[in-house]
């Protein structure tokens, strides 16, 4: 036709060329891939026509295969993070294995067990006719170490080898090619947060428990820690609950102290709370520094699952002051003394006992008008009412006093009527009835 044509360079090969000298004034089959009627302009592309040609090959190549084919000499080409490319047969095609079906064993990289250059045995596994790409597996051709799975058993303990040591874990190897993974938490009972690198290296040998076995994912999870004698369930038996222990500061933050106990390399808790029990616990937290040594420590709770320990320093060395109020229940009048005025109350001493409580400016008096903290000094004596005990809290109350001293006299000497048994409550009556007869 005569007809000019434009093929961009990325449109000349399926490969990139640095010269394509060799291709002027040689006939070329090109595919139309534009057409711009108003301009006149058509783009051709000569690297269609080669795709249309190397699909036509590759269908036909691939035909001859099957899945389950094993190639032979297979050249390793390039080795990428995700897997590996070989070239099969001379060249005749090339194909990817990807990084999971090198090796039944757990590798992070395939040059761990693979060199450019070299020849390797392939298995045919998937083939795939529209992206025109075969899959191969070098692992396939060996046999899968969970076929055999049933030899092991969870909660039996075995000797395995350090194959990976990775941020979250380890992975171990029970037998070649059979890998399992010990999660960090899995690897100590008393060393939270440890980094599995320092734990232990590749190649070395350590004891692990078999956890859970996973046939569908093939995956194997072991601990390390179970293999050993748990130190918190040892702890507890030879110190339950009650008993006494000495112990040392190791660390404190804003509101408790964590102190290691005896002998032992487990840590307590000593919340400010358990500290005193009358003076401010801020405070008291503020007196005990990291090496400070307690001669007693009362253990108080143990929770053997969670690891968690927590100790008393008040209750293992002065009586429970709380005790007082056991001689009293709800509703019995306690004399007071006041130690001190706020704005929103009074602070109170019951006389015999060495807590201070504190009472709301709204339970000083019945009348709104008489709840003012003012109308006490320091020092003065006051009857307030036990209205509520509850574990290690009182509520006292004089405006609960007045309200049941009220009600006890109403009840013996008026009723509901208010004041209608009094002299002349009934004058008014009887003027109103003398007015309307008249």
């Amino acid at each position: 036709t005569g007809i000019s044509t434009f093929m961009p360079g990325s449109q000349i090969s399926s490969r990139p060329l640095k010269d394509i000298s060799h291709l002027m004034n040689t006939e070329i089959k090109a595919k139309i891939i534009k057409i711009d009627s108003a301009r006149g302009n058509l783009c051709t592309s000569r690297k269609a026509m080669q795709a249309e040609v190397v699909a036509s090959d590759k269908k036909e190549i691939f035909s001859k295969y099957k899945i389950g084919d094993v190639l032979e000499n297979c050249v390793c080409k390039n080795i990428a993070s995700f897997g590996a490319f070989f070239e099969v047969n001379g060249g005749e095609f090339d194909c990817l294995t990807h990084l999971q079906e090198l090796s039944y064993s757990r590798i992070s990289s395939p040059d761990e067990i693979l060199e450019v250059g070299k020849k390797y045995k392939l298995k045919i596994i998937n083939i795939d006719l529209q992206k025109m790409q075969i899959g191969t597996s070098i692992k396939a051709l060996s046999p899968d170490p969970f076929d055999n799975i049933s030899e092991f058993e969870v909660g039996k303990d075995y000797d395995a080898v350090v194959k990976k040591a990775l941020d979250y874990g380890l992975f171990v190897e029970l037998r070649s090619g059979l890998s399992a993974l010990c999660h960090s938490s899995e690897l100590s009972y008393l060393k939270k947060n440890i980094n599995p690198k320092s734990f232990a290296k590749v190649n070395d040998i350590i004891k692990v428990r078999i956890t859970e076995i996973d046939t569908k994912l093939k995956r194997i999870a072991v601990s390390h820690r179970l293999t050993n004698e748990n130190p918190w369930q040892k702890f507890s038996n030879e110190f339950p609950l009650g008993s006494i222990i000495d112990g040392k500061v190791t660390n404190k933050n804003e509101y408790a102290l964590f102190v290691k106990l005896g002998k032992y390399e487990i840590e307590g808790f000593l919340h400010c709370n358990d500290l005193d029990y009358i003076k401010k616990p801020e405070e008291e937290l503020n007196v005990y520094k990291k090496g400070h040594s307690f001669e007693k420590l009362k253990i108080v709770e143990c929770d053997i699952e969670n690891q968690k320990i927590r100790v008393s320093l008040r209750e293992a060395i002065s009586e429970d002051p709380f005790k007082y109020y056991d001689n009293f229940k709800e509703g019995d009048v306690l004399t007071c003394k006041v130690t001190s005025i706020d704005t929103k109350g009074i602070y109170v001493k019951p006389e015999g006992c060495l807590l201070e409580n504190f009472i709301k400016k709204t339970q000083l008096a019945s009348s709104p008008s008489d709840q003012r903290p003012g109308r006490w000094t320091s020092g003065d004596r006051v009857d307030c009412l036990l209205e509520k005990k509850d574990k290690r809290k009182v509520l006292l109350s004089i405006r609960a006093l007045e309200e049941k001293l009220n009600a006890d006299a109403l009840k013996k000497y008026g009723d509901s009527g208010s004041g209608k048994s009094l002299p002349f409550a009934s004058l008014s009556d009887e003027i109103n009835k003398k007015n309307k007869d008249k």
